[in-house]
């Protein structure tokens, strides 16, 4: 029997609370290495002032999450806006629920968002009208949808308290995205995509004025749908910049809707309170707070995922407005992340062409709606890609679309560094260490990993300290999903799962480099195998608090090993509290002294005024670089070996063509250029003893260990 809305009303009044005291006690254990921080390693003498750092930054972060708060809720309310107008036009005025049309207005805001960047009409002002078009839809329709509602509307149930045991790592998250790229996530190489991709190029297209492919870094003609939103952030915030935390916080709250929608998806077979469980399972994952609180655009793909399996699973809705849709959301999630494709769009493409979707009136042949609506949604993409580089999907199939700017061994280059020779018996090994005992997958009881001095790794760098350890998580998945095949009721829901899962393994054994990170979207499939296949046991009261007391515990032995990856996963093995929060401000970071700002910071930016900096093998740390500088990506042309190639490797010839492109200093990393050279290559010519000759003839004005020098060009 339904509890009317005054009796339910109260449970606002300690949930929410509850939740948010939670949240904060995350945010307490994020800046303080846990309850109480160890200052052993300080000298005494410094005691008094670092002990107050972990408490400044505590509250930093805090003010941090409400100064951007006020603008990630107005982003989220443009897309709620503009999915409620897309549900009105595909179904009529049947109701959604607003997670769905998040989903929704989320895939049509950053779609049109692309549209008027790529064109080159996207500035602040055009970035605001989008959002207040948005809000101004939401306000409207939201209230329209008020009105014409049945039933009154519901206030917060008692289940919806199951969320409370993920506040905590809700609020590790934040801290996680009040941390600058490249001081966190070792894993990840401290963020090196973030500063060298992600964010830097919505930089440059933001002084260029247009979303484009640029010839010095490839990554700029992959889809970028969401890195399309974090330009929008930019625009919003005035600079990329200044927009950072806003990124971060943008992406993770993607997983935050993701985990929401699954809760809802689980709904249809289980209690709401497991369903909730089940949604807090994904947020419990380490490399869903690891990716999630990074500006990456894989939590943007998850939640186009699980709206996409919303649609197909709604039976109350006609087969075609729901399967166009779905369509529309996969390729949305392809538009962010090619190997989406496979990943998801492939398994739901499978899953509509054996009628496994919940609709009444579905056929086979609706995959060709979902086909097409996937299409035409990547069909910017592949017109942009072809007016730039006469190839649709450039850098891929370069040998045989087309290599736009890039010379045969630019094509060799990219090829080797992206595809996998390793023998099949290799791929399936990686398979358990990099999934089932992978620590990003709450993996346990694992051994430390070695690390041979010297060694150099082309494809497996995004390795934790433990390895070969056991999920608990997965484990307790397969099981659940198993289990469901011998109750007919579920039988169908786990084979559906089972081959959602088999089709994106099999890509990933047979065609990515094996990196974890890109197991990821199997997280969909896993949660609900976890999440139904045991929650569908509760048929008394006592089963189902031995069920909820068993979820709750592995969501928190799942959060612990959170906690403990995030504590040592650190820049320089420092603490957190170092690093949470330290972001100086444009104009404070201008003033500043070289070696004062402890990140943001780029030596380069301390070079006399009218410099311009050439960097050789080192992309890691773009975003942060304020000096005019002229650099590429390991796979483009070199400017530096073209003029190395034309002089014969002439020292002065070489000196006078980089100064006429208005070059005063070369930046070398030689350790990258190293490792490099040693796996899948860097320019031929650019080599460190041709650099070494070259450099006889400049001005060596900082050296750091051999690592990084810096010469003044004659």
């Amino acid at each position: 029997m339904n509890q009317s809305p005054s009796a339910e009303f109260p449970h606002v009044l300690w949930i929410l609370p509850i939740g948010i005291a939670l949240a904060v006690l995350g945010i307490w254990m994020g800046t303080h290495e846990g309850f109480s921080p160890d200052f052993s390693q300080y000298p005494q003498d410094q005691l008094g002032a670092i002990s107050q750092l972990p408490t400044a930054r505590f509250s930093g972060v805090i003010f941090q999450l409400f100064t951007h708060l006020p603008l990630l809720g107005l982003v989220w309310a443009a897309a709620l806006g503009y999915g409620l107008l897309i549900s009105r036009l595909a179904f009529g005025k049947p109701h959604i629920s607003l997670r769905l049309a998040s989903g929704l207005g989320l895939i049509g805001l950053a779609w049109v968002n692309w549209f008027f960047a790529a064109v080159g009409l996207l500035n602040m002002i055009l970035a605001w009208g989008l959002i207040g078009i948005g809000v101004v839809l939401a306000i409207t329709l939201f209230f329209l949808r008020q009105r014409t509602r049945i039933e009154p509307p519901k206030s917060l149930p008692i289940s919806a308290s199951a969320w409370l045991v993920i506040c905590p790592m809700i609020g590790l998250a934040i801290v996680a995205c009040c941390c600058p790229p490249g001081t966190l996530w070792k894993v990840e190489a401290f963020g090196y995509d973030v500063t060298s991709y992600h964010l830097q190029l919505p930089k440059e297209w933001m002084k260029l004025g247009q979303l484009r492919g640029l010839d010095h870094n490839v990554y700029s003609y992959f889809p970028s749908l969401m890195e399309g939103m974090y330009l929008l952030c930019g625009q919003l915030m005035g600079s990329v910049y200044r927009a950072i935390y806003l990124c971060q916080m943008l992406h993770f709250s993607m997983a935050i809707l993701a985990a929401m929608q699954l809760a809802q998806l689980a709904s249809k077979w289980i209690k709401p309170f497991a369903a909730n469980l089940t949604g807090a399972a994904l947020i419990a994952m380490p490399w869903t707070l690891i990716v999630g609180s990074m500006a990456y655009n894989e939590m943007f793909v998850t939640a186009m995922g699980t709206t996409a399996l919303l649609l197909l699973f709604d039976e109350t809705r006609k087969a075609k407005p729901s399967v166009i849709l779905s369509g529309i959301c996969v390729g949305g999630a392809t538009f962010a992340k090619l190997t989406a494709g496979p990943m998801l769009a492939l398994p739901m493409a499978v899953m509509v062409l054996c009628k496994a979707n919940a609709q009444s009136d579905r056929r086979r042949w609706h995959v060709v709606l979902l086909a097409l609506a996937a299409g035409l949604m990547l069909s910017p993409y592949f017109a942009r890609n072809f007016m730039q580089s006469g190839n649709p999907v450039f850098p891929f199939a370069a040998n045989i679309l087309g290599s736009g700017h890039w010379s045969e061994s630019d094509v060799d280059r990219w090829n080797k560094g992206h595809h996998n020779d390793k023998p099949m018996s290799e791929r399936i090994k990686a398979l358990n260490w990099q999934w089932l005992g992978n620590q990003g997958y709450a993996a346990i009881f694992g051994k430390k990993r070695d690390r041979l001095p010297g060694a150099i790794e082309s494809q497996n760098i995004a390795r934790f300290d433990y390895e070969w350890g056991l999920s608990p998580w997965w484990i307790l998945a397969l099981v659940g999903g198993v289990s469901l095949l011998f109750d007919t009721r579920y039988r169908k829901l786990s084979v559906i799962l089972f081959a959602f899962l088999a089709i994106q393994l099999l890509f990933w054994i047979t065609s990515t480099h094996l990196q974890a990170r890109f197991l990821i979207w199997t997280l969909l499939p896993g949660t609900l195998m976890l999440g139904i296949g045991f929650a569908r046991f509760e048929y008394t009261n006592l089963l189902r608090w031995i069920h909820s007391v068993a979820f709750i515990s592995l969501i928190l032995l799942c959060s612990s090993v959170s906690l403990n990856i995030m504590l040592s996963q650190t820049a320089s093995k420092m603490p957190i509290w170092q690093f949470a929060d330290s972001l100086m401000s444009e104009q404070d970071l201008a003033e500043s002294e070289l070696g004062t700002a402890i990140a943001g910071d780029h030596i380069v930016n301390h070079l006399p005024s009218k410099s311009m900096v050439y960097f050789v093998a080192d992309a890691s740390r773009m975003l942060y670089v304020q000096t005019p500088n002229v650099y590429h990506s390991a796979f483009d042309p070199s400017p530096l070996g073209q003029a190395i190639r034309e002089s014969r490797a002439d020292a002065q010839q070489v000196t006078a063509s980089l100064k006429a492109k208005g070059i005063t200093h070369v930046y070398v990393h030689w350790s990258e250029l190293e490792r490099l050279h040693a796996t899948y290559g860097y320019d031929p010519d650019v080599t460190e003893q041709t650099l070494s000759d070259l450099a006889k003839a400049w001005i060596n004005i900082f050296d750091m260990q051999g690592v990084i020098t810096i010469y003044q060009l004659p």
